[in-house]
């Protein structure tokens, strides 16, 4: 699997990389059935995610601060990238460099 980091990801661009989990929420759709929002990122940004099938099941899987292995597609919405996770595990750090997963940089207030 060769890393892609936030900052390099595309609209349409299919993304199988690691991600450190920043926010997990399980909110209810518009059709009355729950999906899993996430925010990812790594030390060169943040990107919010969607998992839109199985979120019960998965969302026992991982915490807030763990790895995840990720297969998505990126898609925008409302004007910004998101990535829809087709499958996802949670993973250990390896041969990954620790570093790559420092919070990334906070944007300046307006």
């Amino acid at each position: 699997m060769t890393r892609i980091y936030v900052k390099d990801i595309k609209e349409k661009d299919p993304v199988e990389s690691v991600f450190m989990v920043g926010k997990k929420v399980v909110p209810t759709g518009k059709g009355g059935k729950p999906y899993l929002a996430l925010t990812l990122f790594d030390k060169t940004g943040e990107i919010d995610a969607r998992v839109w099938e199985n979120a019960a099941e998965l969302e026992k899987l991982f915490d807030k601060g763990d790895l995840l292995k990720v297969k998505a597609t990126t898609v925008t919405h409302l004007g910004h990238l998101q990535l829809k996770i087709d499958a996802l595990e949670k993973t250990a750090l390896g041969d990954l460099p620790a570093d790559d997963f420092a919070a990334p940089p906070q944007k300046e207030p307006d």
